[in-house]
């Protein structure tokens, strides 16, 4: 073991049970579910191998619903009873790699409509909430808070009957036990509202009906949030309240935190890049020293070494990735082999963690640096076999994808040379990580770039490759990754003139823009508002036009809200989005609004 560790790889006791290291797989929507909201082969294969990466504890799919009053398109129903032998069979192979899992049981309140599945959506007090699409819930009588009690004993001893080795009530970022505890959205008259001893008195409840159901040989635990962040909510000092009391009933085995709300806090509680790591570990810190059960901080933790940090200091028991885990399944493996540059950093792009699961297209968890997962069962951890026949592989274009293909082909035992024309690898990344916030995408680069090396890969720069060439090596096998050229539109009459440049002309330094520009992106993406920071940080008069119905439609909203922030209120970026460019003629544009079809020039 790696003797840098001292305290990452030391086993800690929760409860009953022992965890053999201090790393956590966080609780997430996998959206690897059926149509009947039940776990699918995936979710088996997905959690399977974090345990195979030598995680100690997982705690498992996000938000198993403990009522159908709770239930959405990608959530599992626990208090379906089918789910048993599903649940069963995943913690038996979890237990086989040497690794913990807990349930985690949630309930979504009133922060996520109702309509989906023709059920009113309950919450303590009829308060729309911006993140359930404003949709009003219906306040809870109390036979409905009694129903809702049973319920969560009810999923809980089934977890427990399913070889978990615990449970874990949602009430952090979203869910209802969280809503109750706030006066932003709790503003009941009975027994239930008011001071907070009567907004907690349903965790409360619940917390002692599932002891009664679960005896005391099964871990019992919170996810809380310790500062929602958001008017009329509650702050760290009374988050930290809340946490000393649930502590004092003796009824849980630990705390698990993180701060913000989805509806106003998105960005925060799923930080991008421009976030720095471990931003919120100070909240579960100033829990830590007031409690005596162990406490588990996160937020944007990506790397061992800032893991073994916060054990040291003193700032919690036990240290949270869920998007670092999800990158590289292997992180702890490799930790305490001593393999420290073979450890794939997450970039906090939000791309396809939450972007994959909030997409349409989609809806399950992805990650841009890590094509495994969601795909473990065929390219998981021993899934790659040796070649039959080794062959001779060219492969032309250094960006991540002909680095990736060099590095699997290299890994499979071929002889491998990559050829790239210009004087570095990285292609088009190397102009996404210039962006002002976005250096983390070089991350992906570094990597691949530490794993050809590792593994020979012969690397030949400035050198461009032809027919004639392909010829001369003779290679048996080539693979052309010379990705794509920027264009000017042609549909646009006008695009053509020498004042008008592309997103790559800006990012190289080959174009020089004006003081007053006009940025253009018929789709919603981030190259165009990347490109328009650029400009504005040089003290340009920028605006931004797109036929999208907001600017940055095709980015998730953890990053979008950050970069709307930069642009539009810091930096001054005037935003004009339903709007086309329809023509250009010397330095004057006419734009059309795609939905009044108004021109103006």
């Amino acid at each position: 073991m790696a003797e840098q560790y001292k305290y990452l790889f030391t086993p800690l006791d929760i409860g009953h049970i022992t965890v053999k290291n201090r790393l956590v797989f966080l609780p997430h929507i996998t959206g690897f579910v059926t149509s009947e909201n039940l776990p699918d082969e995936r979710q088996y294969w997905y959690f399977t191998e974090r345990a195979k990466g030598g995680v100690g504890l997982i705690i498992g799919e996000g938000s198993q619903v403990v009522h159908k009053t709770g239930s959405i398109f990608n959530w599992v129903n626990g208090f379906d009873e089918r789910v048993t032998p599903i649940w069963r069979r995943m913690t038996d192979s979890v237990h086989r790699h040497g690794a913990k899992i807990f349930c985690q049981l949630a309930h979504s309140g009133g922060e996520l409509p109702g309509t989906p599945n023709l059920e009113p959506a309950w919450a303590p007090s009829a308060i729309p909430d911006p993140f359930g699409m404003m949709e009003i819930p219906k306040p809870m009588e109390r036979s409905d808070i009694q129903e809702l009690i049973s319920s969560y004993a009810k999923v809980a001893l089934r977890a427990k009957e399913a070889g978990y080795d615990g449970v874990e009530l949602k009430a952090s970022h979203d869910g209802i036990l969280r809503q109750f505890w706030s006066p932003s959205t709790n503003f009941r008259q009975d027994e239930y509202g008011g001071s907070l001893d009567n907004r907690m008195r349903l965790s409360i409840e619940v917390l002692d009906a599932i002891r009664s159901a679960v005896g005391r040989d099964f871990v019992l635990g919170i996810r809380m949030c310790l500062d929602e962040l958001k008017p009329g909510g509650y702050g760290l000092d009374e988050g930290v309240e809340i946490g000393k009391k649930l502590a004092a009933t003796m009824l849980i085995d630990y705390l698990n935190t993180d701060v913000a709300t989805l509806g106003l806090g998105l960005h925060i509680t799923n930080p991008s890049m421009g976030v720095p790591p471990g931003s919120f570990v100070y909240a579960a810190a100033t829990l830590r020293q007031e409690v005596n059960i162990p406490v588990i901080t996160s937020g944007r933790i990506n790397d061992p070494v800032q893991a073994e940090k916060i054990l040291a200091d003193g700032q919690a028991d036990l240290v949270g990735m869920m998007r670092q885990l999800l990158c590289d399944p292997e992180t702890p493996n490799k930790a305490r082999e001593g393999k420290t540059e073979d450890i794939r950093h997450c970039t906090a792009c939000n791309q396809k963690c939450l972007g994959g699961v909030i997409s349409i297209f989609t809806r399950y968890v992805g990650c841009i640096h890590n094509p495994a997962a969601g795909r473990e069962k065929d390219l998981g951890i021993g899934t790659l076999k040796k070649a039959e026949k080794v062959k001779k592989v060219m492969i032309v274009g250094g960006g991540p994808a002909g680095m990736k293909a060099a590095e699997i082909a290299a890994r499979r035992g071929h002889y491998v040379t990559l050829y790239e024309k210009d004087s570095t690898l990285g292609g088009q990344i190397r102009f996404a990580e210039k962006a002002p916030t976005r250096a983390d995408m070089g991350e992906v680069i570094h990597w691949l770039e530490t794993q050809l090396n590792k593994l020979g890969v012969k690397i030949l720069t400035n050198t461009a490759v032809t027919p004639d060439f392909i010829s001369a090596q003779k290679p048996d096998v080539v693979i052309l990754a010379t990705g794509s050229r920027p264009v000017k539109p042609a549909e646009i009459p006008g695009a053509d003139q020498d004042n008008v440049i592309t997103a790559y002309d800006v990012a190289t330094g080959i174009g020089k823009a004006g003081q007053k520009v006009l940025v253009y992106s018929n789709w919603g993406a981030q190259a165009a508002l990347s490109v328009a920071e650029i400009l504005a940080d040089q003290k340009k008069q920028v605006e931004f036009v797109t036929p999208s119905f907001y600017v940055g439609q095709e980015i998730e909203m953890a990053s979008l809200s950050p970069l709307h922030q930069r642009l539009a209120a810091e930096k001054k970026v005037v935003f004009t989005p339903c709007t086309a460019v329809v023509q250009i003629k010397d330095k004057t544009v006419t734009l059309l609004n795609v939905l009044s079809f108004q021109q103006e020039v």
